[in-house]
């Protein structure tokens, strides 16, 4: 980031996130060795991922699919494994504690800065 401003929004941070897993999974798929998560754990990544990002203030709660169809398009072109999906999942997990712990001190509610 820019000295001046050394700080990403959530936005950045989340698609930074989703490009290293995308580009981090150049293994060749082959049957036995490499796992693929189901789309059972996808699913509940991406549903946690709306809710964090609901909560977080970085989606809107009357139509939140709207942005969501273009995190599920990145991420579902990369050949996500189960470890991927968690890492992911802390990820979304840490930031929701973060914005809680940082706005509860503030304004006692998360909204956008």
């Amino acid at each position: 980031t820019d000295e001046e401003s050394p700080v990403l929004n959530l936005a950045q941070s989340v698609m930074i996130i989703a490009y290293e897993i995308f580009t981090s999974n150049n293994t060749e798929i082959r049957p036995g060795v490499f796992q693929l998560a189901s789309d059972d754990e996808r699913e509940q990544m991406f549903r946690q991922m709306e809710q964090v990002l609901v909560e977080v203030g970085f989606l809107s709660t009357r139509n939140p699919s709207h942005i969501m169809r273009a995190f599920r398009r990145v991420l579902e072109r990369s050949s996500l494994t189960p470890r991927d999906v968690r890492i992911f999942r802390g990820a979304m997990s840490q930031l929701l504690w973060y914005a809680k712990k940082r706005w509860e001190s503030s304004t006692g509610t998360i909204r956008k800065p």
